[in-house]
């Protein structure tokens, strides 16, 4: 009962920063004269670690990079409007919306949430200078709750975008964004966990945490370290009362920039698909393992004998789709799958990653524990079936 008092809130940002080169460069391009700015304050961040001036320096960096997104998007009406039923459908409407977005580039891509975005009519970017203009959703990744934008305007400052795999839980970060529209809002925290999975936001997750402040206005913001790099785009919080209560989520920044390349190419991603349904080495597969082959197993401890295995690692496939890439390599049900590509495999949210970002039609090196023994098998990765909403 406790967990369903919970409700899981995504929330749009619309940032805007303000930023100025400094007149010592003022005989350079803007462009030029801003990456020397920038430079400077990154090698101000490596001496203030764990300082106060480290925030401050840290929204001067990025702040520049933040805008706004706003957009008008079709909506059904409200279903408890007492003239719909006249219709026989629910009538058409229009609604206003403010996201956040983070330049990312040079050429004006700019990265937000797909849920920003989607079923955008007219979109309006703010940049730092407080101006508005047209910008162009290039593609959107409903699966990873990603999206890019462009804008014609070349002459913004990038973000750095930082390694989201060597972070650590623990460390300080700070989220940027236009919570409840108060633009250019910093808040710090730290990151909290790493790897959130079934929050029920997008189907690939492995979300960061983090108690910085995020509120309803603050998706597409960065997520930041104190070295000035966007390890995170935000895209939710976990709240009862629809506001901040110290859990927001993330989309690490190497899963971003993928999905970025991919969008900036062709316009959408296509992911490695292998066909099979796969579980953690937990004790909800202690339970299942019981239910479906009539077992007796006491703990966790009783399924890693049962596997032969040292500790709960790795992929157990509980079911296995026909005809595809799984099954006609001979991956089974029951199977371990503890090595995926040469990288051992730690958990399902791992291994599906590993498989979402493997070239489709490549063959891959997949490694299994059957009945105790080492199998070793080839798949030939299809195409996963994109997400619609």
């Amino acid at each position: 009962m406790f967990a369903r008092r919970w409700v899981l809130v995504v929330v749009l940002l619309a940032g805007m920063a303000a930023g100025a080169v400094l007149s010592k460069y003022a005989e350079l391009s803007p462009t030029v004269a801003d990456d020397r700015e920038a430079d400077r304050l990154a090698a101000d961040l490596v001496q203030l670690q764990n300082t106060s001036k480290a925030f401050t320096t840290v929204a001067k960096l990025v702040g520049p990079s933040v805008v706004g997104i706003s957009l008008k998007r079709h909506v059904l009406m409200d279903q408890d409007d007492p003239f719909a039923w006249m219709f026989g459908q629910m009538q058409q409407g229009t609604q206003a919306s403010l996201g956040t977005g983070v330049i990312v580039d040079r050429e004006g891509y700019i990265l937000t949430n797909n849920h920003v975005v989607e079923g955008a009519g007219e979109i309006r970017v703010t940049l730092a200078d407080q101006r508005e203009i047209a910008g162009i959703v290039v593609g959107t990744d409903p699966d990873s709750d990603l999206a890019v934008v462009k804008i014609a305007d070349k002459n913004q400052r990038p973000a750095r975008l930082g390694d989201s795999d060597v972070v650590e839980v623990g460390e300080w970060v700070v989220a940027i964004g236009n919570p409840f529209g108060l633009s250019q809002s910093v808040t710090s925290g730290i990151v909290s966990a790493k790897g959130r999975s079934n929050v029920g936001v997008a189907q690939y997750e492995g979300f960061l945490q983090t108690d910085a402040a995020i509120n309803p206005g603050n998706s597409g913001g960065p997520l930041v370290n104190l070295r000035g790099e966007v390890i995170g785009i935000t895209t939710a919080i976990l709240s009862r009362s629809g506001g901040y209560q110290g859990i927001g989520f993330a989309i690490p920044i190497n899963r971003a920039k993928f999905v970025m390349k991919k969008l900036i190419e062709g316009g959408r991603v296509n992911r490695g698909y292998l066909g099979f349904v796969g579980s953690d080495v937990n004790a909800n597969l202690v339970d299942w393992v019981n239910q479906y082959y009539q077992f007796d197993l006491k703990d966790l401890s009783d399924l890693c004998k049962l596997l032969r295995i040292p500790e709960p690692k790795g992929t157990f496939v509980v079911r296995v789709e026909k005809k595809t890439p799984a099954a006609n390599a001979g991956v089974k049900e029951g199977d371990l799958i503890v090595a995926f590509g040469g990288k051992d495999v730690k958990n399902y949210q791992e291994l599906r990653d590993q498989i979402a970002v493997a070239e489709v039609g490549s063959q891959v090196a997949v490694r299994v524990l059957r009945d105790g023994k080492e199998v070793d098998l080839t798949v030939v990765l299809g195409q996963r079936p994109r997400t619609r909403r």
